[in-house]
């Protein structure tokens, strides 16, 4: 309940900042190369488009469209001319663009004529969103626009990000281990369950507990009467825990020799895994493993036992955890994922695991500046239980969301951000 109560409040919060935001206006955020934005609200004027798409950019009798085109190619930039509304040469004019990005990072497009349009052989690189400064010069005169087209990009309040407890870290060097998943299930601790054989032979006479009834040590569980002696005798229990079976009924005769009730301690559980040959040699006693609980915050624990010997049928290895459990919250019989580490190496760059989201088809990073965030696409790597390194995206030094970023993905997601073409 309170955790229901507390994503009540900070959707209550976020929902409040935006809507300030908005009220308070903005900025022009165009759509000249096709791109939805977050950031934009009915409140906004489109932004005029030319003939192919793009922004239409505007003075006197002078014209330039600005696209993105990204069909079969690489995202480049092409600008069309125009004077008096009609279609002019490429080498007419000279056109430069000068892109601000997130965190001040500037780039700097110097366009050629290239058929209908003019051009550069630079990529765009993703995201789209920046600050732009178009500028021309024909006929001996210079032109200067300049507009902002923002996607994947938000901003906080203070309150708000108090509210998010969102997290904040550099991305940088790492250690990170090779990962091997492997899959099993939750188990009793065998070496925590009692099977419970009478002593004598003889009829049940009271069954004193139902299954999962919790047991303390020395608790009668059962009377049964010697067929021998005629006389009752109890039944108490060795150990505290839960009964898990119960293999009698009140009035049934027993042997003496086959168990009748099962007790267990589930204080602590089994997770067994089976590993194939060609991981063999990555897994040893001792080895930590990341054990994947579904709906439930993972465990981190040590490998126990790896069995001497392979499974004919399988050809498979035993390799076991045991995996605390005071609350008796792991149930046994659960089927459950591992993320077996070893040969730690150290990498450029690597963030948490818990920074990365989706964004489109990306895995992103939230990169900040303080109340403002930003999307940034990233090509990843290796991986272990805490990071993952960063082949591509991001630079040392950059200020990433390390954790609670859903918070942020779900406040550019409540904007409708989208990308077009």
């Amino acid at each position: 309940m309170r955790n229901i109560i507390f994503s009540l409040c900070l959707c209550a919060t976020l929902l409040f900042t935006h809507s300030v935001a908005q009220a308070g206006g903005g900025h022009d955020h165009g759509h000249g190369h096709g791109h939805g934005h977050g950031e934009e609200g009915d409140a906004h004027e489109e932004p005029k488009k030319g003939p192919h798409g793009g922004r239409l950019l505007e003075e006197g009798h002078f014209a330039v469209e600005v696209t993105i085109f990204e069909t079969g190619v690489p995202p480049q930039f092409r600008v069309f001319l125009y004077h008096d509304e009609e279609p002019i040469k490429p080498d007419q004019a000279t056109v430069a663009i000068r892109l601000n990005r997130f965190g001040n990072k500037k780039e700097h497009f110097n366009l050629e004529p290239s058929g209908e349009y003019l051009t550069l052989d630079k990529p765009v690189e993703e995201p789209h969103s920046f600050d732009v400064k178009v500028t021309a010069t024909f006929s001996g005169k210079n032109y200067s626009w300049e507009y902002q087209t923002h996607e994947g990009r938000t901003e906080l309040s203070a309150a708000a990000l108090k509210v998010a407890n969102i997290s904040i870290e550099a991305v940088g060097p790492q250690e990170i281990a090779s990962v091997t998943d492997v899959y099993g299930r939750l188990l009793p601790n065998q070496d925590l369950v009692a099977h419970i054989i009478p002593r004598f032979p003889g009829v049940v006479r009271e069954i004193r507990k139902e299954l999962g009834d919790r047991v303390g040590k020395g608790e009668i569980l059962a009377v049964i009467e010697s067929n021998q002696s005629l006389q009752a005798y109890e039944i108490r229990s060795p150990i505290a825990g839960e009964l898990l079976a119960r293999h009698a009924t009140t009035g049934e005769f027993v042997q003496g020799t086959e168990e009748i009730l099962t007790v267990a301690d589930l204080s602590e559980v089994w997770a067994d895994f089976q590993v194939y040959r060609d991981d063999f040699d990555l897994i040893e006693k001792g080895q930590r493993i990341r054990v994947e609980l579904g709906n439930r915050e993972p465990i981190e624990a040590k490998v126990r036992y790896v069995s001497p010997v392979t499974d004919e049928a399988t050809q498979s290895k035993l390799v076991r955890a045991v995996l605390p459990n005071p609350e008796g919250k792991i149930r046994p019989g659960l089927f459950v994922t591992g993320s077996l580490a070893s040969n730690q190496s150290p990498v450029a760059l690597a963030v948490r695991r818990e920074a990365i989201q989706t964004f489109r088809d990306w895995d992103v990073v939230y990169l900040t500046d303080g109340h403002s965030f930003q999307a940034m696409p990233v090509e990843l790597g290796r991986k272990d239980s805490t990071y993952v390194e960063v082949l591509s995206g991001l630079s040392v030094g950059d200020r990433y969301v390390s954790r609670n970023s859903y918070i942020i993905k779900a406040d550019i997601e409540k904007a409708g951000a989208s990308h077009d073409h």
